[in-house]
């Protein structure tokens, strides 16, 4: 048996040392998951801004402007303002059988009011009639208030008997807002059935006639405003 000389052996372990494994095949470079950020330094989305739509002015001045409708408004302005989706162009019924060209606007929830033109251009609107419960003047009068609150604001006044087409219609003149005289018309109806529970005085108040806000005929009436216009270039 041969043995292998101490000089021999030694260089036999340097060369298997030389030969080991490269680096890139060590385990330690096999088993080492890529590295992660840190969770505290990761930054948050940046919240996003909702946009809230307006609010819509439901605000009437008489002889201005009924919301963002005014003397100068066009059908064209008018979709700008409230979307062509609604609105309507028709003729429109003001009393005793005539119509007039006029473009209605409904945005629901008592946001409807119909516009009557100057002319068949529709440029310019000449008033602003069948308003809806929510647009109210700046006293909070408005379609739906009723004749007790109306007193509160007006004092005694006077109305046209009922019984025709401008029946219930109040007079300005002589109120606190007697400066809305020719600028707006109030006008007044009674409650539904009041008119069958009380037929007598209903009767005692009809006709073509002036009737002062303090006849008792009227308290049994229920009476409430039923109709409001506004005038945005009265006719001279």
């Amino acid at each position: 048996m041969k043995f292998l000389s101490p000089t021999w052996l030694a260089a036999a372990l340097l060369f298997t040392v030389g030969c080991s494994a490269p680096d890139f095949m060590s385990p330690s470079s096999r088993n080492t998951a890529p590295a992660t950020p840190d969770s505290s330094e990761t930054s948050a989305p940046t919240p996003v801004a909702v946009t809230q739509a307006p609010t819509l002015d439901l605000t009437v001045i008489p002889g201005e402007r009924v919301g963002e409708i005014d003397a100068r408004t066009s059908r064209a302005e008018l979709a700008e303002l409230y979307g062509e989706e609604n609105l309507t162009d028709e003729e429109v019924h003001v009393g005793e059988g005539l119509f007039e060209p006029g473009t209605t606007l409904d945005m629901g929830e008592g946001r409807s009011l119909s516009i009557i033109w100057s002319d068949e251009t529709r440029t310019q609107p000449l008033e602003v009639r069948d308003l809806g419960y929510a647009w109210k003047l700046p006293e909070g009068i408005g379609v739906g208030t009723t004749f007790e609150e109306l007193k509160t604001v007006l004092g005694t006044f006077e109305l046209t008997g009922f019984g025709w087409d401008y029946g219930g219609t109040v007079f300005l003149e002589g109120t606190p807002l007697a400066e809305y005289d020719s600028l707006v018309w109030i006008r007044l109806n009674p409650a539904d059935g009041a008119i069958a529970g009380n037929s007598e005085a209903f009767e005692a108040v009809m006709g073509d006639r002036m009737i002062s806000s303090e006849d008792p005929n009227l308290t049994a009436l229920d009476l409430q405003v039923d109709e409001i216009g506004i005038y945005l270039n009265p006719v001279e």
